[in-house]
């Protein structure tokens, strides 16, 4: 099956110029795209699911286009929605993009079965510091020892809170004293079902929230040899019963109020 390059969430100038548009088995360096020293024509297709950041990734594609003229860069589109049942489609019939997004939990799916082009002897060869990125992120897009992304934008968690409320219910601001405790007793006091004014969302999302309060407390989801789950433990369940306390405490909608 003819290797590709995954984008995990990664850079459209990085990857494009470890991708495969020839079939080759290795990455070429920058600027020796497949094509690229013969002058031949080559178009490569470049896949992602996020609208906002089409206007971006077309300026991208035009400037390396700019400096790669034999190079066109086809950008598709697909909401997330039907971004993956398309991509395991593509996988399976052998015509996934030439470049394409990836998020962390499909990484080993796909470099497991041979449809990604490894790009370790890329980023040596054009000299990029993995030190810019966190570590996690790196070993996340790392298989049997061969990196297979690099990584364009990443999440940051935060507690985001509103100024008023916390005014109006005269409820100090966060600071860095804060922990789960002060966290529910400011909950309750922003609180005003009637107002319909909740103090805090219990959004029933891993990424979002009981993710990081099951790595607070102790937990993980999955262990590091990625052959259990840790949903069994009682740290793991500590944080996910900090959410389900908060609905049942009345401070946060249930999902049915959603």
């Amino acid at each position: 099956m003819k290797k590709l390059v995954s984008l995990a969430m990664a850079a459209l100038l990085v990857a494009v110029a470890g991708c495969s548009g020839g079939g080759q088995s290795a990455a070429p360096s920058e600027g020796q795209q497949p094509g690229a020293a013969s002058g031949e024509k080559v178009t490569l297709t470049y896949a992602l699911w996020d609208k906002n950041q089409m206007p971006a990734m077309e300026e991208i594609a035009k400037k390396f286009h700019e400096a790669n003229p034999n190079i066109d860069i086809k950008i598709e589109l697909t909401p997330n929605k039907q971004y993956w049942t398309k991509m395991e489609a593509a996988a399976t019939g052998g015509t996934l993009p030439d470049v394409f997004w990836i998020n962390g939990p499909r990484i080993i799916k796909y470099a497991a079965n041979d449809v990604l082009l490894p790009i370790t002897d890329q980023i040596k060869a054009d000299g990029i510091d993995l030190g810019n990125y966190p570590k996690a992120l790196v070993d996340l897009y790392t298989y049997e020892g061969q990196n297979y992304a690099l990584p364009k934008d990443f999440d940051t968690i935060g507690l985001w809170y509103n100024k008023k409320l916390f005014d109006e219910a005269n409820v100090p601001y966060p600071d860095e004293t804060w922990d789960w405790n002060k966290l529910k007793e400011a909950a309750k006091k922003l609180t005003d079902e009637k107002k319909g004014i909740w103090g805090i969302a219990a959004a029933p999302y891993g990424q979002d929230n009981y993710y990081n309060t099951i790595f607070q407390s102790g937990g993980y989801v999955i262990s590091e040899d990625k052959k259990s789950s840790g949903f069994d433990k009682p740290e793991t369940i500590e944080g996910l019963k900090l959410w389900v306390d908060i609905i049942n405490d009345k401070v946060s909608p249930s999902l049915a109020l959603h």
